[in-house]
């Protein structure tokens, strides 16, 4: 069978060994490091006559700030923070490991700098995709559930991305977690030259540790909200209606004539949650998809229970777009 498309890998047995998927006659490709947490550390997807750089990528392991620990990485089994890095389960205390110090939260989940296991690379007529896959049947501090997290990278022909995660309880008692992504989205430009518009229906205000303080505003029922980000900051947390559906976010930039789409699903035990967030240097936003509210262990808002042998999914993906 005759395929534009092409599978390789760099710098294999080496800690920033690459994936990449590529088509041969567009030029766009992924790029996937599996033993950094299986992010998708680059993508360059075709437009025009142009390839354009969606997201920030990663030049090397030296991990130095939270911004590049996190980078386009799974956040598992708890996205965003988890107050105190405390929680109940069970009747059972635990207590997680404090990785951002100057909150005194833990935050973002253990895989970040998992080693995946690839599982299968496959080449057909409509797209190409790569399966990973972290089991643990350890103890992780704060966290003694046994688990498997599979990911799967999917690159059509028409150029989109789409990303399914698939976890499995592999315990033999119930397990809580939530789950999320932490994509930096760059389009080759500094913040100040983009916008964005999504659909969510609320906000939810944050504390001096970026924790929840139960303070809620509606926004304009669900229709699109529109925000330059010239000068602006943003670190904010909104909820999505849990309506079965696709949600849409646009990243729009300044004098060109492309979008960014990106979608996630809704719904139940889905995606319903988003952050928007700026780092300070200002040259990539994180738009971050979460089945849950910030420190859900503790408030359960959005927190997922999964019985023994059970499993659950859900999707997301970008594509770029003519304005």
């Amino acid at each position: 069978m005759n395929s534009q498309f092409q599978i390789t890998e760099q710098n294999q047995d080496t800690l920033f060994h690459h994936i990449n998927i590529k088509n041969k006659i567009t030029g766009g490709f992924l790029s996937i490091l599996p033993n950094l947490g299986a992010r998708l550390n680059s993508a360059f997807l075709n437009f025009g006559n142009s390839l354009i750089p969606v997201l920030k990528e990663l030049k090397d392991e030296n991990l130095i700030s939270n911004d590049d620990i996190f980078n386009n990485v799974k956040l598992f089994p708890f996205a965003n923070r988890i107050r105190n890095g405390k929680y109940t389960f069970n009747n059972q205390n635990f207590e997680l490991p404090i990785n951002y110090k100057d909150e005194g939260n833990a935050c973002h989940g253990f895989l970040y700098n998992a080693k995946f296991n690839i599982i299968s690379k496959n080449i057909l007529k409509e797209y190409a995709e790569v399966e990973l896959e972290y089991e643990s049947l350890k103890k992780m501090e704060g966290y003694p559930f046994c688990f498997k997290v599979s990911v799967v990278y999917k690159f059509t022909l028409t150029g989109e991305v789409i990303i399914t995660t698939k976890v499995f309880n592999l315990n033999n008692s119930e397990i809580l977690f939530t789950d999320g992504w932490h994509p930096y989205y760059a389009l080759d430009t500094n913040v100040d030259n983009l916008s964005i518009e999504f659909n969510a229906m609320e906000k939810l205000e944050l504390d001096q540790n970026n924790i929840p303080n139960g303070i809620v505003s509606s926004l304009s029922n669900g229709s699109y909200h529109h925000i330059d980000l010239k000068n602006k900051k943003l670190d904010n947390l909104f909820r999505y209606s849990e309506n079965n559906e696709i949600n849409f976010i646009y990243i729009i930039p300044n004098n060109a004539d492309y979008k960014l789409k990106i979608w996630h699903e809704s719904g139940i035990n889905k995606y319903n949650y988003l952050v928007l967030y700026i780092p300070p240097d200002r040259n990539s936003i994180a738009v971050e998809p979460m089945t849950s509210s910030i420190d859900a262990f503790n408030n359960r808002e959005g927190l997922i229970i999964l019985k023994p042998e059970e499993f659950w999914s859900v999707s997301m993906g970008f594509s770029l777009l003519k304005q």
